[in-house]
């Protein structure tokens, strides 16, 4: 039975809610299960957090996972992919902005085996 490896990575450090942000990418092919944890402060920002996925890291397509919408002054929440949806190559989350300032966080979290 092979065993199992559990990695975090610190994508986005300090991030700036006032404008888009591209996040780091991660290599994302040997891996099983994936979640994104985002904590954020501010004055009162709203905008999406999006994954991405990319075969060939130039080219990029959302992925489906649009989840949490922040809107408010701060917060956590929880991204998931399923196994379903690790089938890429690299990974990266994009910060749409709409309004409002504030700082993120964000670190991916996944098993591999």
């Amino acid at each position: 039975m092979a065993s199992s490896k559990f990695l975090t990575h610190h994508i986005i450090v300090d991030g700036n809610l006032g404008a888009d942000i591209t996040s780091d990418e991660i290599k994302s092919e040997n891996l099983d299960k994936l979640n994104v944890f985002v904590s954020w402060t501010g004055s009162s920002p709203v905008g999406s957090l999006i994954v991405q996925g990319s075969v060939d890291g130039s080219t990029w397509s959302d992925i489906g996972v649009t989840e949490p919408t922040i809107t408010g002054a701060s917060g956590s929440g929880f991204v998931i992919c399923d196994s379903s949806k690790v089938c890429w190559k690299r990974m990266r989350i994009f910060w749409d902005f709409t309004s409002g300032t504030g700082t993120v966080q964000a670190w991916i979290h996944a098993q591999t085996y």
